[in-house]
């Protein structure tokens, strides 16, 4: 008889409770709780956030003998030069787990390498090849005199690798080592939190005026930083407009899905949509425009609060 009542009309108000499905009614104690709960929430309250899914990282590899641009890091230096790919490159984990492709290439032991160590270049090679929970490949332990050979690292997709992104790892590790509890660096080392320290880094750079922030803009374009309404910028290296390179143009719009920045040409070329790697910009007029854009938002903000 009580079974068959469960299944009856009465039975259609009964909700799940838990993992253990122990059915319970609107006047159950926990039911109750929850109604007091949402009917007392302050509406300036804000609701739990949803933990953010992260992007899985998925790209086109190029084919073995592609020559692209990377780094040779030896000792104190990391230079920009052209790098063939081949099969004696090994995947960077610790780049992967911050959403992007990387890989390392040991090269011969030379004397500058050897006697000319740098603590902050090898350090962030460790945390590129250190793999979660096993530490580094043993074909990668260094000697003991703990100097590392030189290296070549580039990106597998075919995207430029360049030296102020090797700096902008350096200081995410150095960010993660420094400043984030043990227990909290597995949270920062995902492609969301990444994203972030080079979309702060970048604002912080187009304010100075030494060098305009080009680092990891496939990951973060943050053009409204790197690239803000108004300024001026310069084409160039642009294969399918010639005619295009060296003139002058305003940046007047920002398209970050399509990585593209709106820019206004004078006739005959009008307002076309470019890549960034096709502008320079100078970092005085950079750091200039931005603080202008900024000025203006906080006069909106504060005429509003009038």
């Amino acid at each position: 008889g009580g079974g068959e009542g469960g299944g009856g009309e009465g039975g259609g108000r009964m909700q799940s409770s838990g993992e253990f499905g122990i059915a319970r009614t609107e006047d159950s104690c926990s039911v109750r709780h929850e109604r007091w709960v949402e009917s007392n929430r302050s509406k300036s309250d804000p609701l739990p956030k949803k933990p953010q899914r992260e992007r899985e990282l998925a790209f086109s590899p190029v084919e073995m003998g592609t020559v692209v641009l990377g780094l040779q890091i030896c000792g104190p230096e990391v230079k920009e030069l052209a790098v063939e790919l081949d099969a004696l490159f090994h995947e960077c984990p610790g780049a992967t787990k911050l959403g992007f492709p990387l890989v390392m290439k040991r090269m011969p032991m030379t004397p500058m390498a050897e006697t000319s160590p740098h603590a902050r270049n090898q350090f962030t090679i460790t945390q590129l090849m250190t793999e979660p929970g096993m530490g580094m490949p043993l074909s990668w332990s260094v000697s003991d005199r703990n100097t590392p050979p030189p290296l070549l690292v580039a990106r597998p997709d075919g995207v430029p690798l360049l030296e102020q992104e090797w700096r902008l790892l350096g200081d995410f590790f150095e960010y993660l080592m420094e400043e984030v509890f043990e227990d909290d660096k597995d949270t920062e080392m995902k492609p969301s939190a990444f994203v972030r320290f080079v979309e702060g880094w970048a604002h912080r750079a187009a304010l100075g005026t030494e060098e305009s922030p080009s680092a990891f803009i496939d990951l973060a374009p943050a053009f409204a930083s790197r690239f803000p309404l108004g300024v001026r910028v310069t084409a160039r290296d642009i294969a399918s407009r010639p005619a295009l390179s060296g003139r002058s143009g305003l940046v007047c719009k920002h398209d970050e899905p399509r990585r593209r920045v709106g820019v206004e040409f004078a006739h005959p070329f009008g307002l076309l949509s470019l890549k960034p790697a096709s502008l320079a910009i100078d970092p005085k007029a950079q750091s200039e425009q931005l603080l202008f854009r900024l000025e203006q938002e906080r006069f909106k903000e504060f005429g509003r609060r009038r």
